[in-house]
Formats: structure tokens, C-alpha cells, sequence
């Protein structure tokens, strides 16, 4: 199975300066982690109800061999 994790630059709840996703996915076979960067759609950890933000990630994911 793939693992796909998606945070957000501007995301005060799990902050990215936290480092903790960078930290564990290395140990997550077939686990990609993206930060999508603050733009003019992102709003935060709400941002997970934007899929338009982040559904090319998720294209790119379901595209992979």
C-alpha cells in the first residue's frame, strides 16, 4: 500500500517547522510526504477541505507505477 501525507505551509495545528512527518516518512515504505506552500487558496489547516490545492498531488500519487 502507499502512504500519501499532505500538509500546509500555513497549517497552525500540525506546523511543518515541527518537523515530525519529515522525521517518521523516511521509515514508511512507499510513503510520499508534500508541503503544499502557502498561496492564495491555502487557509491554514483548513485547507484539507480545498481540494483544488491539493488534488495534483493526489494525481500524481494515483499516476505513479
Amino acid at each position: 500500500a502507499r502512504l500519501f501525507a499532505v500538509n500546509f505551509a500555513d497549517d497552525l495545528l500540525n506546523p511543518v517547522q515541527l518537523g515530525a512527518m519529515a522525521r517518521v516518512m523516511p521509515r514508511v515504505k512507499n510513503g510520499r510526504f508534500v508541503v503544499v506552500p502557502e498561496g492564495p487558496d491555502t487557509i491554514g489547516h483548513q485547507t484539507l477541505t480545498q481540494a483544488k490545492v491539493w488534488a495534483p498531488y493526489l494525481k500524481q500519487l494515483m499516476e505513479a507505477p
